[in-house]
């Protein structure tokens, strides 16, 4: 919080508060969330496969008649053996 009310340039304090409350929020999502479900015996079930994606991101709140945008952050599946792919790269390019 005393980096956050270091700089004075209100549009770098906005910034920093939205990547630091995108930060606690995955980090919360990572200790509730997890493809343990996934690796339970499902013999007497119809689905067998399991796979679960999430994305996860910064909302931009554009003034004016402009759309609002979304930052993706993080995007990746989760397979029933446990492997996870992230699709950041993949699906947004190098840069992200």
């Amino acid at each position: 919080m005393a980096k956050l009310k270091a700089t004075e340039d209100f549009d770098e304090r906005m910034s920093t508060l939205s990547y630091n409350t995108f930060d606690i929020s995955h980090d919360y999502g990572n200790t509730v969330a997890s493809g343990a479900w996934m690796r339970h015996n499902k013999t007497a079930h119809l689905y067998t496969k399991s796979a679960w994606s999430w994305i996860g991101g910064i909302t931009i709140n554009v003034d004016g008649p402009a759309s609002d945008m979304f930052l993706p952050l993080t995007f990746g599946i989760e397979y029933a053996n446990g492997t996870i792919v992230d699709l950041m790269a993949e699906t947004f390019g190098e840069e992200a």
